[in-house]
């Protein structure tokens, strides 16, 4: 709640809704139109605190902490600390929850000195949910979060083959976004009743305009904590940013064929 307030103080009227969205898994102040809108649009899952969250907090945090440290096992510790508190004050989403047990397992090889392993990491991290509460395969969160994973696992590398004539940061990101998406398609159609032919490409780049307002959002918390002049300097920056990724919903929903509503598939389909 304290946070929240913060956040009221130092994020414009206009961008407030969606960084309470993307950064506390408030989704309150996002209208119902305006949800709509990023379904159709195919970029929906940047609304739900998930697995691209904790990556982000967690790429950002290893680069930012190599350069205060050199001690790898207080690093280790800064990042556990800090991707697990998200995760929590983020509502314990499935989600968020997997991706946080999938960080701390890579982290645990570190440092144990061991090579981490995702499809271990991934299959340990459901095992858990599995134990905890069996009937939690039943739901979508569980479902698109695992989905998604295992598609990134299983095509990223092959559709990189395919990419070999981009440049290797280009190759990189394009693969991971495009595999991401292959596998949820069926439970996407199961849930929301539509498949976005559009999202693919949307997603190529909101997801890293996303990157951006989480990074901001990062910085006006910390600041609102111990600089508070300075932090609406970076709640406003989120402003621009925010309206990039509304446009290009609204296009990318807005365009004729970008998606299709269909029935919920029988259960052998």
């Amino acid at each position: 709640q304290d946070l929240a307030e913060r956040l009221v103080a130092t994020v414009p009227e206009k961008a407030l809704p969606f960084v309470l969205t993307v950064w506390l898994g408030d989704r309150q102040r996002i209208g119902g139109e305006t949800y709509t809108t990023f379904v159709e649009s195919g970029i929906a899952h940047i609304l739900a605190v998930s697995g691209v969250h904790i990556g982000i907090i967690y790429i950002t945090l290893a680069y930012g902490l190599r350069l205060l440290t050199k001690n790898s096992r207080y690093r280790i510790v800064v990042t556990l600390f800090a991707v697990g508190l998200f995760a929590f004050m983020a509502g314990a989403r499935v989600s968020s929850l997997r991706a946080a047990i999938m960080v701390a397992l890579y982290l645990s090889a570190e440092w144990f000195e061991r090579e981490p392993d995702a499809p271990t990491a991934l299959g340990l991290s459901a095992l858990l949910f599995g134990v905890h509460n069996p009937d939690v395969i039943f739901t979508v969160g569980f479902q698109l979060s695992y989905l998604s994973i295992a598609s990134l696992l299983l095509f990223r590398a092959p559709i990189a083959d395919r990419l070999e004539r981009f440049p290797r940061w280009a190759r990189e990101g394009v693969s991971a976004v495009l595999a991401v998406q292959i596998l949820p398609i069926p439970a996407t159609i199961l849930t929301f009743h539509l498949v976005s032919f559009g999202g693919f490409l949307a997603n190529l780049v909101v997801i890293p305009l996303l990157s951006i307002v989480l990074c901001l959002s990062i910085a006006t918390t910390f600041l609102s904590y111990i600089m508070p002049p300075l932090a609406p300097w970076f709640g406003h920056a989120t402003t621009p940013v925010i309206w990039c990724i509304e446009t290009i919903a609204d296009t990318t929903a807005s365009l004729r064929f970008s998606h299709l509503y269909l029935t919920s598939p029988a259960w052998p389909a």
